[in-house]
């Protein structure tokens, strides 16, 4: 009885808790996360029948085969199938629960939209069929003939798929209307621009733990691209400390905000090329000069913190910074200039709300 409970929680831990879990983890995507609604609903109506066309596997394994679906590699993890099954899920496929753990896995993958995750999958189906090739092996030997005749009739993965959907053609159609009323339920709208300007804040005190992708990244900076500039001279530059070791060395450049930013996930270093934005052919045309250069940076920057708030990140533009030891860091050419790092992470906590002047003191109407 032990045993029998032990192969179960296994399996469960493994295939349906602990691989999407694994491919979560190296997607970079935090937890909880959701993809736009068409891609939330294609993925949840391929796992919710993938995980039933495994627990239906399962049970029918319990009820025919009398026996459990955990064989390791030849090793009897919990006690084997004593009948060879034929029929029910098994009439379409001889591995009906992988290839319900794989529809389900596709799911997930579809649900996550990393390319990380795929390899995680690439290396389960491989080990997977490993697995099952020195199962065949072992159905061979205790059922003799009666596998191999099953063996040549049905194929190892390969769904018969217009069966199946006549079969379970009112289940399926029900999952996908459950799959759509849950994923409308929980799929968040974007926000308001108003939204952002409202909740957007300067913040001190990131929360441990959390990550933050390459992808993330290059889609928050290519919202930058759109910032206006000087005759769209462009010329802010940035450069991203995402791994350990680079934002542990901005850590130390950056003086007393060290502590404050310490757990956000990604450090930016912005800068702007000098002798572009304010000048022509060579020559600055009026007294600001490279201020100009500061002024598209500064713009490009906004956008970054804007679209970083719509993403559901948080940032604090920093001017504290050791300028020399940055430009040795990353290698940035002298005819760039170094105005701030930017921090990027989840806040801790809800910062207050700031209080603003009066409007009438920023602004005059003539």
């Amino acid at each position: 009885m032990m045993r029998n409970a032990f192969g179960y929680i296994l399996g469960f831990l493994v295939f349906v808790a602990g691989i999407p879990a694994l491919m979560w983890w190296v997607s970079g995507r935090p937890f909880p996360w959701a993809p736009a609604l068409p891609w939330a609903i294609i993925a949840i109506v391929l796992m919710i029948p993938g995980l039933a066309l495994s627990i239906w596997s399962i049970v029918h394994m319990k009820k025919v085969g009398e026996g459990n679906p955990f064989d390791a590699y030849n090793h009897e993890v919990a006690p084997r199938t004593k009948h060879l099954m034929t029929d029910g899920p098994y009439k379409f496929t001889r591995n009906p629960m992988l290839v319900g753990v794989y529809i389900y896995d596709i799911g997930v993958l579809l649900w996550l939209q990393s390319w990380w995750p795929i390899a995680v999958f690439a290396v389960e189906v491989i080990l997977l069929t490993l697995q099952v090739c020195s199962e065949e092996k072992r159905l061979e030997a205790d059922f003799g003939n009666e596998y191999a005749e099953y063996k040549k009739r049905v194929p190892r993965y390969l769904l018969k798929y217009i069966f199946v959907m006549i079969h379970m053609k009112r289940v399926s159609i029900l999952l996908c209307a459950l799959a759509m009323v849950a994923c409308g339920s929980n799929q968040s709208t974007s926000p308001t621009l108003d939204d952002v300007f409202a909740s957007r804040r300067s913040i001190r005190a990131y929360e441990a733990g959390k990550t933050i992708s390459e992808a993330e990244v290059r889609e928050l900076l290519t919202a930058t691209q759109n910032a206006p500039s000087w005759a769209n001279m462009q010329p802010s530059k940035y450069y991203v400390a995402i791994g350990d070791e680079k934002r542990k060395a901005v850590l130390e450049l950056i003086g007393g905000n060290k502590e404050r930013v310490i757990n956000a996930p990604v450090l930016l270093v912005s800068t702007f090329e000098t002798g572009k934005s304010g000048f022509f052919r060579g020559n600055p045309v009026d007294e600001t000069g490279d201020l100009w250069g500061a002024y598209d940076n500064g713009l490009s920057n906004a956008y970054l913190i804007l679209k970083a708030r719509a993403m559901g990140f948080d940032t604090l533009i920093m001017g504290m910074r050791n300028a020399d030891e940055l430009r040795k860091l990353f290698a940035i050419p002298e005819t760039e200039t170094i105005l701030a790092v930017i921090a990027l992470g989840y806040r801790a906590q809800e910062p207050n709300t700031p209080v603003h002047r009066p409007l009438d003191e920023i602004a005059k109407f003539y």
